[in-house]
């Protein structure tokens, strides 16, 4: 999450799009497990989607995420 924040701070006119890959484990809900605590996809990406300087600019997201439920890999792949 910290990657994610000091990412969304930074200043992005110079740049044509922004790309994030994440590989943790999760759930089929949404929500990723790092080592100290879980979070949703959404509260994940939300600095990304707040950053003025990404404006308008695409944003590539990838996530693979081994479910702790069912024991398969999912991989999302989303666009903002």
């Amino acid at each position: 999450m910290i990657i994610v924040v000091v990412a969304a701070k930074e200043d992005h006119q110079d740049r044509d799009c922004f790309a994030v890959a994440v590989l943790s484990h999760g759930d089929d809900n949404g929500i990723l497990f790092g080592t100290d605590k879980t979070i949703t996809v959404d509260n994940l990406l939300k600095p990304i989607k707040d950053c003025a300087s990404l404006a308008g600019k695409p944003k590539i997201c990838i996530f693979q995420v081994g479910c702790v439920t069912t024991g398969h890999c999912s991989l999302l792949f989303c666009t903002m």
